[in-house]
């Protein structure tokens, strides 16, 4: 069995750049990704910064003891292939460097035989997918490897025989490669067919090669998840990934990051509900990304400890902090709140969809071009919350109005699947301020404390790792506030004496309580 030899790393603070010392390789990130209205498990990880394994092994228990006995904690599992009413694996299998199960390249009926099939395969520094024919011609040593079929993406394009309309839906698992160390591992939580299935490797995660590995048996583990219950149905193969008991995964290296600045905080300055802030908000007055020299007010708030909503205060009402206070019971105890997206032509409307408490009051707008800068680009998005609290951010056009919350189209993308937008630029210069995700649950805001570039804004965005990311507001309008004044006094059209002004153009606000 391959032995991998433990690394001290560095961990990029989401805010600080602590140095967090005795976590023994980062693991990967499980999470809850929607695409089309649909909800998928998924696990990304670097192959060089995991222990990932590929067991011939028919239950996740049994693979669970194995980690126990060498003093590991299994951290993720999925089925990883087809395989025969005996429980063999129909094509290729190699564990350990030792092939189990010889590569499979006849034709014969069923998902395994739909051509181009693949191989997913991993060493000690690569990863990939590739179709069957191609796999012989590797030339680095196999430690791991798993056949299957079909393909869903060859070269970025989907499987020649997938058909959108299709009505054979099932709930489906695979893999994809993201780049030459980097895989995601998926599963729909409802049926699909292969075509949507495929376009989510290449619509959310930008796959070139992905690998259909199995379906309506198809199970994921995920303890961080709360997905940790064995399955009753038997496989034949099993891909799992583990740590060193004590360590923590790449999620609880955020979560304990965030908790540790926060207590810094709360010694710095006292709160009156300081033990409730310590454990769920992050503020920060004067974050400087690495290699940049401008200043951000930062937020990060753990939607599982608190709430956000959309708030459009009505014009005729003089003082919105008076309203959002006295009016609305639930916000007399908001933390924080930022002054929404941009409002053309002071209608003090949203400029695209908006939706509140699952009524949509201004529809989607699929303009390739228009006025203002969510037009100006050629990708804008909608942050949403669903029904269950979740939050994420997708494409204008992928958006789908079903179990959804809370909606507001903005734009442009700042960090799309966690790489900058590279059609920004640095060439106008204001505050700015953007919305972000790390999670599903976790929320970040950013405001710029000088003028900046759309891309200077995108690069602090990344750096705090965001997933997907969208500006809001320019000039005045980039306002982020919370009731302890943690991040310092500036203009606030909420707490003026004059309450709603006209002119500032501030069509709604986002608030956490």
């Amino acid at each position: 069995m391959n032995k991998r030899r433990p690394i001290y790393i560095y961990y990029a603070s989401l805010l600080f750049f602590l140095l967090l010392q005795g976590f023994v390789k980062a693991q990967g990130a499980a999470d809850i990704v929607k695409y089309s209205g649909i909800d998928y498990y998924v696990y990304e990880v670097d192959i060089k910064k995991a222990n990932l394994q590929i067991h011939q092994a028919k239950d996740f228990k049994s693979v669970e003891i194995q980690y126990e006995q060498a003093g590991k904690e299994m951290t993720f599992g999925m089925n990883g292939g087809i395989y025969h009413a005996n429980k063999n694996p129909v094509g290729l299998l190699v564990v350990g460097g030792q092939e189990c199960f010889p590569l499979n390249t006849q034709n014969g009926k069923g998902n395994f035989y739909l051509k181009p099939n693949g191989v997913f395969y991993f060493s000690e520094n690569s990863a990939g997918v590739v179709p069957t024919e191609h796999y012989e011609k590797l030339q680095e040593e196999v430690i791991y490897a798993t056949q299957s079929g079909p393909m869903l993406l060859s070269n970025g394009e989907l499987h020649p025989d997938f058909n959108a309309q299709s009505a054979n839906k099932f709930i489906r698992n695979g893999v994809g490669a993201i780049s030459a160390t980097k895989l995601v591992f998926a599963m729909s939580t409802q049926a699909v067919n292969f075509h949507t299935f495929a376009s989510f490797f290449k619509k959310i995660y930008n796959c070139n090669n992905a690998l259909y590995l199995d379906g309506t048996v198809s199970q994921f583990y995920a303890p961080s998840l709360g997905l940790n219950q064995n399955s009753k149905t038997e496989y034949a193969v099993l891909i799992a990934d583990s740590k060193a008991k004590g360590t923590a995964t790449e999620n609880e290296v955020i979560a304990n990051n965030n908790e540790k600045q926060l207590e810094v905080l709360a010694e710095k300055k006292p709160f009156a509900e300081k033990s409730n802030l310590a454990q769920s908000i992050t503020l920060k007055n004067a974050y400087i990304p690495a290699g940049s020299s401008k200043s951000y007010r930062l937020c990060i708030v753990d939607l599982k400890q608190h709430q956000i909503d959309f708030f459009m205060p009505k014009k005729s009402i003089k003082g919105k902090a008076f309203y959002m206070k006295k009016k609305v019971p639930k916000y007399q105890h908001w933390k924080v709140y930022m002054l929404g997206v941009e409002s053309p032509m002071g209608t003090h409307q949203p400029v695209g969809l908006y939706i509140e408490n699952g009524k949509e009051q201004r529809a989607l707008q699929v303009l390739s071009k228009g006025t203002g800068n969510i037009f100006s680009y050629k990708e804008n998005g909608v942050f949403f919350i669903d029904q269950q609290r979740n939050i994420g951010i997708i494409e204008s056009k992928e958006f789908d109005a079903k179990n959804i919350l809370h909606a507001v189209q903005a734009g442009p993308f700042l960090v799309k699947d966690g790489q900058v937008n590279p059609e920004l630029k640095n060439n106008s210069q204001n505050f700015r301020s953007g919305i972000g995700y790390i999670n599903k649950h976790t929320l970040v805001f950013i405001k710029s404390n000088e003028p900046v570039g759309f891309q200077e804004l995108a690069a602090a965005m990344q750096s705090l790792k965001c997933h997907n990311a969208l500006y809001c507001q320019t000039g005045k309008n980039a306002v982020l506030n919370d009731r302890w004044q943690q991040l310092g006094k500036e203009e606030d059209p909420l707490q003026s004496k004059e309450g709603y002004s006209a002119e500032a153009k501030i069509p709604f606000l986002f608030v956490v309580y």
